[in-house]
């Protein structure tokens, strides 16, 4: 943008970037070709070389199906079906370094995407039936925390040791709790806000956390950190683990104003540092618009945020992060970005961003089957 102001006889011209605040990366297509049905909320999970993709739901129910993408050649192949997890419920996954393990509240699998190959998990000392809960990998077990079981929400956890295909029971989280932001440190395990859910006759009793603790299995032990400078309560917040701090964004919270409720969509956040035990506020200055039901990853310098609900519409738009100097570009909306979408899943393949699946809320809640790649 140009802009010419003559004064006193001089010629004064200013000179404004028209991209001031917007990230310059582009977007290119996944091809549909080969590609799992329209679906949402599949696990997704990039093991190095190909995009694992499997599971998901539309609204007629779960699928027991997935295929292998590679974004270099842009084609699908299937996952073999032998042996595969069965049609149940939402499948929650951790990609190890070998192998691919699903577990899906009840039982497990695991996938060699070199052999193309499925293996029963352990059930013995699981823990007990659950949805709505977090699993992450330490580099060598998985740890599974809290969820919502028999009307309630949950506090026990699990740890499943891969190598002795053994479940381990572990000490209970300090309060129930459901879809909390869970992330591995590299000694610790992290967690911060979720919901309650309880059920009584009168129905659900239903409040969001804000509080968080570390986990530390050595010791068996949770420890609260702390709550100065903390974000506000909330449900769907995404989280992210840079390598040194934990980026907690977006979500939904609830405001009641006399004998009303006010649903207040969020496009702030925290960042928690363990070793000061201290947060900070995101910044909102070019943030995108306050979201739930985003996409979130990490690649290994900055937070990409992308797509997501807005005051009950959906978005095709998002944001890039830098933590180390609280800033946000923006990734706007484009004729070569994804269309708009919730409930996305995405990945980091080192070098680009992967988008795919969702559902449209503008094609009568239909789920998708197309996506895009996104080079910052």
């Amino acid at each position: 943008m140009k802009a010419i102001l003559v004064f006193a006889g001089l010629v004064l011209i200013f000179l404004e970037s028209p991209s001031v605040g917007l990230a310059a990366g582009k977007w290119r297509p996944i091809s549909r070709e080969g590609a799992p049905s329209p679906r949402y909320s599949p696990v997704m999970l990039w093991t190095g070389h190909e995009l694992f993709v499997w599971g998901g739901g539309n609204s007629s129910g779960y699928f027991a199906s997935g295929a292998l993408y590679n974004p270099v050649t842009d084609t699908w192949k299937p996952i073999n079906s032998e042996g595969a997890p069965a049609i149940r419920r939402k499948y929650h996954g951790v990609w190890t370094g070998t192998e691919v393990i699903l577990w899906d509240g009840i039982w497990g699998k695991r996938y060699n995407p070199l052999t193309d190959q499925w293996k029963e998990m352990n059930r013995v000392n699981a823990p007990s039936d659950r949805t709505e809960f977090s699993m992450v990998w330490t580099g060598t077990r998985l740890i599974v925390v809290g969820g919502f079981g028999h009307d309630v929400s949950l506090k026990t956890c699990g740890s499943y040791d891969p190598i002795a295909d053994r479940w381990f029971a572990i000490a209970p989280l300090p309060e129930p709790r459901q879809n909390v932001v869970t992330v591995w440190t590299g000694s610790r395990l992290l967690a911060w806000g979720g919901g309650l859910w309880k059920k009584d006759r009168s129905g659900y009793e239903v409040g969001f956390y804000n509080t968080g603790h570390t986990y530390d299995p050595v010791k068996d032990e949770w420890k609260a950190i702390s709550k100065v400078g903390v974000p506000i309560a909330r449900e769907d917040a995404t989280g992210i683990w840079t390598g040194k701090e934990l980026v907690v964004w977006g979500g939904l919270t609830v405001h009641l104003l006399e004998d009303d409720l006010w649903l207040e969509w969020l496009n702030t956040g925290g960042i928690y540092n363990p070793k000061k035990d201290k947060w900070r506020a995101t910044s909102t200055r070019n943030a995108p618009s306050g979201r739930k039901w985003h996409t979130m990853q990490w690649t290994g310098e900055k937070v990409i945020v992308w797509g997501g609900s807005h005051n009950n519409m959906t978005t095709n738009d998002g944001g890039i992060f830098d933590p180390v100097s609280n800033s946000w570009m923006k990734i706007p909306s484009s004729i070569d970005s994804p269309s708009n979408r919730v409930l996305a899943s995405s990945a980091w393949t080192g070098k680009e961003f992967i988008v795919w699946g969702g559902m449209s809320w503008d094609q009568r809640y239909g789920a998708l089957n197309d996506g895009g790649i996104y080079t910052p």
